[in-house]
């Protein structure tokens, strides 16, 4: 009698777990149909989301600078540019090497050399003609004329020993003769010397081996090539690196736009390149805030090259890089990629 009733009870409840495992089979099937067509409408929406992303994308890549297609603005209206000599000079200094050289703004004829004399000479070169001569404190490394039509015959010159001035290029009938407007002694290493005028005319960098930079301002510049005697020149602002400045340049950019009068506010970049460095440097020249562009696509710390110059392009929009590597750089002023590679044709690396 026992037996029976243990009997009963077991099938009772094998009874109750069939029922029960057949309403979770139920359920379970339903709810993997139920995600089996949530599965399906989410890859159709997905589908349909990526056929539309498809235009969008193809215009993106559209307006995504190609490295084989070469901007309108460093295209030339010609074939082939023709580049000849025009003239030659010689022993435009007493001794030694030719260091710096610099072409006057609205006097094409007219230039100025720095030699290893410690002299700057003033010639016109279609009449191979010597104008005047200044002597200075050391070897000319960097000459550079005010690229200001109005102040086009000032410059400055730096030299070997640390030491830089302003001058002013006067004409007095005939005569030629270099007046000085202001001296300074504000780096402290001799060596490397780096000068760049802004397209202002106003402002002046200097940067040398002591691996800083000085900007300086200029006011109550006289128009003409007449006498002068109330220009004020003072170093505003100084930046400091880990290196040799080896290249410097000023650059337009865009900061933003004037909500008052509806048009773009533009000024300058003072782009900045140094020794043993993987970075670009740009300065504001309105907010005197400095930042720095990694010149790796990989955005990596390493250093394979330096950039040794660095030249404007005439639209302003682009640069142009020669490195101690034997490679030139086409990039974006402030652009992170270089916009191409170009074969080096200097016979030297470190010629530039």
């Amino acid at each position: 009698m026992d037996l029976r009733a243990e009997n009963a009870t077991l099938r009772e409840a094998l009874r109750v777990l069939q029922e029960r495992y057949d309403r979770l089979d139920a359920t379970s099937v339903e709810q993997i149909q139920a995600l089996t067509d949530e599965n399906e409408l989410l890859a159709e929406a997905n589908c349909l989301l990526l056929e539309k992303q498809v235009p969008h994308q193809n215009a993106s890549l559209q307006n995504v600078p190609s490295l084989l297609q070469v901007p309108d603005e460093l295209l030339l209206p010609v074939s082939e540019p023709l580049i000849q000599s025009l003239v030659t000079l010689d022993k435009v200094h007493t001794f030694g090497n030719l260091l710096s050289v610099s072409a006057h703004v609205t006097r094409p004829t007219l230039v100025i050399t720095g030699g290893a004399d410690k002299c700057v000479g003033v010639h016109d070169w279609e009449r191979k003609t010597q104008l005047c001569v200044k002597g200075t404190s050391g070897p000319v490394l960097a000459l550079a004329f005010n690229p200001k039509e109005e102040y086009a015959d000032y410059f400055v010159a730096a030299g070997m020993d640390a030491r830089h001035a302003l001058y002013k290029l006067v004409q007095r009938g005939d005569a030629w003769h270099v007046q000085v407007v202001a001296e300074f002694y504000e780096h402290s290493r001799q060596g490397t010397f780096q000068v760049a005028w802004s397209a202002s005319g106003l402002l002046f960098a200097t940067g040398a081996s002591d691996k800083v930079v000085n900007v300086y301002q200029c006011s109550g510049l006289v128009e003409g090539s007449g006498e002068s005697g109330v220009e004020q020149c003072k170093k505003i602002k100084s930046f400091y690196f880990n290196g040799t400045i080896e290249a410097l340049v000023f650059a337009p950019d865009v900061v933003s736009k004037d909500m008052d009068i509806g048009r773009e506010m533009r000024h300058e970049l003072l782009v900045i390149a140094v020794r043993d460095d993987c970075y670009v440097h740009y300065v504001d020249c309105v907010t005197f805030e400095k930042e720095r562009v990694n010149m790796n696509p990989d955005g990596i710390e390493h250093v394979s090259y330096t950039i040794m110059d660095l030249s404007l392009s005439p639209s302003g929009k682009y640069l142009l890089a020669a490195t101690d590597s034997n490679r030139n750089f086409i990039f974006a002023v402030g652009c992170v990629s270089k916009r191409s590679v170009l074969s080096s044709f200097l016979p030297c690396p470190y010629v530039s």
